[in-house]
């Protein structure tokens, strides 16, 4: 792939925020922390996992591997904390089109105890970032569960709106998808970091 309108030199383009950063995935150091996460049928559900398996941690470099090298269609990063350097979920962008300029976001953050300390919504502006100024995308649309309630309100304050229910899906998929250019993206850069992830959509 190959952008038309490179980003010029004094673009800043930022893998770190006041509490996590974007990082590459290591399958080999990343899978035992992986298959703890699927070893959580709630938080993998959440993250729009179907359908949900357990994984050892072969099967889980397996996956992550996989995810690696689906690059670059999709873009897959490590969500590491900046305090202790501890990974605590994933986000990435996929179905990315520079042609149409959009993809689809997907994020996880894994572990219950790391829900609501800012980590996800953090992640999701730098992602953004990327997306808009690296990457040049116009568009970046996401799916999620209707139960996720506190994801949904994250999404909304991120500047997402909700555009519908695809037909194709049973009643607890609804979308979330956002026309994230233009003003709207220029206003998301600026939040806060002040939001909370729950869950997430990968």
């Amino acid at each position: 792939m190959t952008r038309a309108d490179p980003p010029s030199p004094e673009m800043t383009l930022r893998y770190e925020g006041d509490l996590v950063r974007l990082a590459a995935l290591d399958p080999e150091a990343d899978a035992e922390t992986f298959a703890r996460w699927h070893a959580n049928p709630m938080s993998t559900r959440l993250a729009g996992f179907r359908p949900i398996l357990p994984m050892n941690k072969t099967s889980a470099k397996q996956k992550l591997e996989e995810w690696v090298k689906a690059a670059p269609d999709t873009l897959n990063f490590a969500i590491r904390t900046l305090a202790d350097d501890r990974l605590v979920g994933g986000i990435g962008l996929k179905d990315i089109s520079l042609h149409d300029e959009t993809a689809e976001l997907g994020l996880s953050i894994f572990q219950p105890e790391d829900w609501g300390k800012g980590y996800g919504g953090e992640a999701i502006l730098l992602t953004l970032h990327y997306a808009f100024d690296e990457l040049g995308l116009h568009r970046v649309w996401l799916t999620m569960s209707s139960f996720n309630e506190r994801a949904f309100k994250l999404y909304e304050k991120l500047g997402f709106c909700h555009e519908g229910r695809p037909r194709a899906h049973p009643p607890r998929w609804p979308q979330m998808g956002p026309a994230l250019h233009g003003p709207i993206a220029r206003r998301v850069q600026r939040l806060s970091r002040s939001t909370e992830p729950s869950g997430g959509s990968r």
